[in-house]
């Protein structure tokens, strides 16, 4: 049976927890702080907002929100834990841009920003859980170390968003020819199109991938 994009590899029966073992991605926190030191760069140049106007404008709105924003979480989740992590990376990603919504809309601009985290989160666990069944069935002598997990993890997860962010025919091609191991005259019939585009979902899908892996490169 095809697997469309989107779908879970393997059905999590239930959220991975910090019991298995798992670390989270180093480098996750390596481009929050670049992130971070690049906004407090840009602050000292006029680019940013000035570093008192958003200390005020934040605390005003993390005091006003902070509880409201973890209930409605903590209730959409069923888990305090994540809750409290998905507020607190809310108010992250509003530092971070730069821009605070205004007071009347507040709460519908938290809200859309906690929508899309709980989205990011269940993705992960999803791609979590199936790695980990894939790594169970390798013999112990060939099974990584926690670090690498980590680092593949982080790699499947730069990849399961930049093929979200292809067109539904390339990112159906890519996924045609990587997983299911389809030629280009066979994807060309499945999807009714010349094996030239083909060629051309396929040079565009490779392209995303690297850059979402090298962005240094890009």
């Amino acid at each position: 049976m095809e697997r469309k994009y989107g779908e879970p590899i393997v059905a999590a029966s239930k959220p991975l927890k910090t019991a298995t073992g798992w670390n989270p991605p180093r480098a996750s926190f390596v481009n929050m702080r670049t992130v971070l030191i690049n906004n407090r760069r840009s602050a000292t140049d006029g680019s940013f907002m000035s570093a008192g106007d958003a200390s005020q404008d934040l605390q005003t709105l993390y005091g006003n929100n902070h509880g409201w924003l973890q209930g409605w979480l903590r209730r959409r989740l069923g888990n305090a834990f994540d809750a409290a992590d998905l507020a607190q990376d809310t108010f992250v990603r509003i530092l971070v841009s730069g821009r605070m919504p205004d007071a009347a809309q507040s709460r519908a601009h938290l809200t859309q920003i906690a929508k899309g985290l709980v989205i990011d989160l269940h993705r992960r666990r999803v791609l979590e859980a199936a790695y980990l069944d894939a790594l169970a069935v390798l013999p112990e002598n060939f099974a990584p170390s926690p670090e690498e997990r980590a680092l593949a993890l982080e790699a499947l997860l730069l990849l399961d968003a930049a093929l979200g962010s292809l067109p539904a025919k390339v990112r159906e091609t890519f996924m045609l020819s990587q997983l299911d191991g389809l030629t280009y005259s066979e994807i060309a019939a499945q999807l009714q199109v010349s094996v030239g585009a083909v060629r051309k979902y396929m040079l565009r899908a490779a392209l995303a991938c690297h850059a979402a892996l090298h962005p240094e490169a890009a």
